[in-house]
């Protein structure tokens, strides 16, 4: 009778790095390196339901770099599209009439993956905690850089709203007749 039975899966998704390193004895360090960036996808129509797809990218190559050098390795491009539509259920979906009752929204995403890898052979504990420290330095400043940057984004978006704000009150409210300016009552000479 076309019963059918659903299960449903958990999948991880994001970014995958898993390096293997080797250190030859005169300090060249070869690194081993997979790579995979995965997302949610579009949804598929599976019998009466639908199902998420997940798209998926991945590299993997193998360096030899000298201890401390920084190398670039493969860099990953997403682009994305989605559009959504919103509006009064039933009239924004009648034929030729239905778009005065909605609105569709197209958002183009573009996503670049780049990841510089500098090893670093350490040799002494003491190397190990000043290197830490550089680390969280380092994090901390890129911390501040993007929060520096959301604050930047989200002043602008605030920006936006209210300039749209503005325009849809004076679209609203007709400007007022300004009265012409009289000069003031001269005064009686006997005052």
């Amino acid at each position: 009778t076309g019963l059918g039975t659903s299960t449903v899966q958990y999948r991880d998704t994001g970014i995958s790095l898993i390096v293997m390193p080797r250190i030859s004895g005169s300090g060249v360090v070869t690194l081993d390196i997979a790579q995979e960036v995965s997302a949610p996808g579009a949804s598929v129509p599976v019998g009466d339901t639908t199902a998420l797809s997940f798209t998926k990218s991945s590299v993997a190559t193998t360096l030899a770099v000298k201890d401390g050098e920084m190398v670039a390795i493969a860099g990953l491009i997403r682009d994305s599209n989605t559009l959504g539509r919103s509006g009064v259920p039933f009239l924004s979906e009648i034929p030729i009439i239905g778009s005065l009752f909605g609105h569709t929204n197209r958002t183009a995403n573009r996503t670049e993956l780049l990841i510089l890898i500098s090893p670093h052979v350490i040799k002494s504990p003491e190397r190990f905690s000043e290197m830490t420290q550089e680390l969280k330095d380092s994090l901390r400043n890129v911390r501040k850089f993007v929060d520096d940057k959301q604050k930047e984004h989200l002043d602008a978006m605030e920006d936006a709203r209210k300039d749209r704000s503005r325009k849809e009150d004076k679209r609203r409210k007709p400007e007022e007749p300004q009265k012409e300016s009289q000069p003031p009552p001269a005064k009686n000479p006997k005052d």
